[in-house]
Parts: structure tokens; sequence; C-alpha cells
């Protein structure tokens, strides 16, 4: 059948998934009333439907997708609420579920930004600016970053995310092949 029942943990990831989006989009803020919930249900409904293996994938899943961005959230390429929104993501589904679902969504994030910086201008000033940076480092013999301009791009990272995450529910449950 092309098509299975959504479990409980696939119904309550749809809907954090969609309010995620929205708010991304609206506010540019993912909201620790939806993230926090999320993590709780992921953990208690696969304890309940799957004892304590259960409860131990969904713990896994949790530190994997809070894990899997961590980096980027740490150099300010994504904020906290994409962590949690992972972690959330990951504690329903589990690890191997959320380390795809994100390879997805960083993919399609990555070639927006860089489809946004070539066509707005913006890729041709970072590409000179990074030469110039490894110019004067080599040149100096230490790293110099004071004098390099940054025009902050925001990204709403989460809604990269969450069409990532749609993406894969969508795949495993037989309706694309990717």
């Amino acid at each position: 059948m092309i098509f299975d029942f959504l479990s409980p943990q696939e119904i309550v990831l749809v809907i954090i998934t969609l309010y995620c989006i929205y708010t991304d989009l609206r506010w540019r803020k993912i909201f620790n009333y939806v993230t926090f919930p999320g993590i709780i249900l992921g953990l208690g409904l696969n304890l309940i439907m799957h004892g304590a293996s259960g409860l131990a994938i969904a713990f896994l899943g949790m530190l994997t997708g809070g894990a899997i961005i961590f980096l980027m959230y740490l150099a300010g390429g994504v904020g906290a609420g994409d962590v949690k929104y992972l972690a959330a993501s990951g504690a329903l589904m589990g690890p191997s579920f959320i380390f795809r679902a994100t390879l997805y969504g960083i993919i399609g994030g990555g070639i927006f930004v860089v489809l946004y910086m070539l066509f707005s201008g913006r890729l041709k000033r970072l590409i000179v600016d990074t030469a110039d940076i490894f110019r004067r480092t080599i040149m100096m013999k230490k790293l110099d970053v004071t004098s390099f301009e940054t025009d902050r791009l925001y990204i709403p990272y989460g809604v990269f995310l969450g069409i990532g995450v749609l993406v894969h529910l969508v795949e495993i449950k037989g309706i694309i092949n990717i």
C-alpha cells in the first residue's frame, strides 16, 4: 500500500513541524511552548508504545537531533529554536530518521542561501572578503577578521529543516523515493 496511516508520533511530528514552519516564517522564531512538549510527547509516546527500548531510541533521537546542528548554532547560523525543534523531532522519530531529515533540510537551506547570495550580489562580496582575510592572514601570520564587514543575512532556517522532516516522512511512507 502506498500510504500507511500515521502513527501517533508522526501525527505529533506533522503538527509541530507545520506550526514551527509557520512561526519561523511569521516571527522568525520557534517557540519553547511547541518544542518542549514535542520532546516530552516523543519520549512518552515511544515509552508507551515500545517500552524501555522505545524510550532509549527516543532519547538518542533527541540527542542526535540537537547535536546535528549545534555547531551551526554556536557559529550563529541557526537559532536555539532550530536546535530544540530538531531535538523534539528526533525524540518523536528516532536518530536515523532525524539524521536523514536534517540532511535534507541542510542541503535545501544551503542551496537556497547560495542562490540568494548569488542573485543578490552578496556571493561575490563574500568570496572577495574571504580571499582578503586569507591574504592578510598569510601576510601577517595571524588571523584578523576585525575589518571583515558582515551584512547579516537572516534566513528562517527552521523552514528548511521542517521541509526536510516532511520530505523524509513522505519518503518513508513510500509516497516519494529519494
